[in-house]
């Protein structure tokens, strides 16, 4: 239990306005220890060496969730260092033309982990593409060099990225989800948290085609072959 600074034992710094405006009680907190304690800034930087924050998600009044399986196929390739085509990508779009402020908006993009205890080699990170021109709004993107934000490679399950969109604007980003060297498939959650209106959905990569039938003969005349074979 905490006894340095603002413990409920520091009746110096507990004064009675202190705990007016904190609805604090100390002499109650002296018999009642649920891991909940005030601390100073200062030695909380002394005597901590992390400290792990986390927000209330429904200070963002426009969330939104997409869970998505990223599949490992035979032949596939297992990097990126060419193209971002087998890439998971995802169109954002935020809306802050009614807003006088200047919107905030949270990435969180978390890898689902079936094994906890297995050594965890998959380096994931995501990357943010802003379009330059209207018609690449919403279409996907393909080669790193013309990312806006590059991301950090880290076996961390989770990674976060922010957004700030200036007011009176609109903000279109193309998200795309990379990882170093794959092995196998991976499952994913893609959490989007704003204070202005988004729109956010998944962008088809693979490559339009299509398909005709041919009908043609393979006559004598030509049994292929190499040329110099006479055959």
């Amino acid at each position: 239990r905490w006894k340095g600074h603002f413990c409920p034992e520091d009746t110096a710094r507990w004064t009675p306005e202190l705990k007016a405006a904190l609805n604090y009680d100390n002499k109650r907190a002296k018999w009642v220890d649920n891991g909940v304690f005030w601390i100073d800034w200062q030695s909380l930087l002394a005597f901590f060496s992390k400290v792990h924050f986390n927000w209330n998600p429904h200070l963002f009044r426009q969330p939104h969730t997409l869970h998505f399986h990223w599949p490992f196929l035979p032949g596939q390739a297992r990097k990126d260092s060419y193209t971002l085509g087998g890439c998971p990508q995802f169109d954002l779009r935020v809306n802050n033309r009614g807003g006088g402020e200047t919107a905030s908006c949270w990435i969180h993009l978390s890898k689902h982990s079936f094994q906890p205890t297995a050594e965890n080699n998959d380096y994931i990170a995501l990357h943010t593409f802003r379009p330059v021109e209207k018609e690449a709004v919403g279409k996907p993107v393909f080669y790193l060099e013309h990312a806006e934000r590059k991301g950090v490679y880290i076996n961390n399950p989770q990674v976060f990225v922010r957004m700030d969109i200036p007011p009176q604007a609109e903000h279109a980003a193309v998200l795309v989800v990379s990882q170093q060297d794959r092995h196998g498939p991976n499952s994913f959650t893609l959490r989007v948290y704003c204070t202005q209106p988004i729109t956010l959905r998944q962008i088809q990569t693979q490559m339009a085609h299509e398909s005709a039938p041919l009908v043609a003969t393979w006559p004598t005349a030509l049994p292929g072959g190499a040329a110099a074979g006479g055959g």
